[in-house]
């Protein structure tokens, strides 16, 4: 199952209001036919009819007020959700978020079975030994092994808009959550989400020091020196050489050798 994204103030957008409210439930609904088909935002003629199956009203006149509106775009067979990409998650990202917790999973199972296998539970009444008094020990307490960590659809959603611009959108922010949380210093955070936030956090530093970063295809060029972005990577740079000026005209080494 597939989740989609509104905003909290849709009900007033401008666009929506002029639509009206019957058309902006046909608008919904094509988000949720997308979502569930992974269509990548193209609604095929016939299914807006289902959608707004209202005794008074002619679907095709909803979805006309969609497009004249901005909101929907005609196609030769049926039609297209304005910017569906930009808000919503595409075929290739749901697909691979759902192989990455398969396999998540698949590991978790196999720990489950794998613990079961050997410390099976036996019904059967016990032998009684006797053990001398003094023989007697306490045994360590063990921790019990955690299973594979999780961070909450609601953070990744804050963590994607956060950093897409700067990872180079949403597939490779969601793509680094699931690296972070796959390592094995993962199972040694006491808070899942503020290590995913350090993971990521550390990972925007390496990628500003170095000046780079991925490009969403088809997108403009991030390379260092052009822009904004290559602002930002100077800025940095610039701030470590001064740093390791001021350490080596102290007598220490270097920290960045910029």
């Amino acid at each position: 199952m597939a989740w989609i994204k509104i905003d909290d103030q849709f009900v007033d957008h401008p666009k929506v209001v002029r639509a009206g409210p019957e058309a902006a439930w046909l608008y919904v609904c094509g988000l949720a036919y997308c979502a569930r088909f992974l269509t990548d935002g193209a609604i095929p003629e016939p299914a807006i009819r289902s959608f707004a199956d209202f005794a008074d009203t002619n679907p095709s006149d909803l979805a006309d007020r969609l497009v004249d509106v901005g909101l929907w775009a005609r196609l030769e067979d049926g039609y297209q959700v304005h910017d569906y990409l930009d808000y919503q998650r595409s075929k290739s990202q749901i697909e691979h978020d759902r192989a990455m917790t398969a396999q998540r999973q698949g590991r978790h199972r196999s720990n489950v079975v794998s613990n079961g296998d050997s410390n099976g539970v036996s019904t059967a009444a016990p032998i009684p030994i006797p053990i001398p008094k003094e023989e007697k020990k306490e045994r360590p307490s063990v921790s019990p092994k955690k299973g594979v960590p999780e961070v909450s659809e609601g953070y990744r959603s804050k963590k994607v808009k956060e950093f897409k611009e700067l990872f180079g959108g949403v597939a490779a922010v969601e793509e680094e959550i699931d690296r972070a949380l796959n390592h094995t210093a993962a199972l040694k955070w006491l808070n899942t989400e503020r290590g995913v936030s350090g993971w990521l956090g550390r990972e925007r530093d390496r990628r500003l020091a170095n000046g780079t970063r991925p490009v969403d295809v088809g997108g403009p060029s991030r390379d260092r020196g052009e822009g904004e972005w290559g602002e930002r990577a100077d800025d940095l740079a610039a701030r470590q050489r001064e740093v390791d000026a001021e350490r080596i005209a102290a007598g220490k080494p270097p920290l960045y050798g910029v």
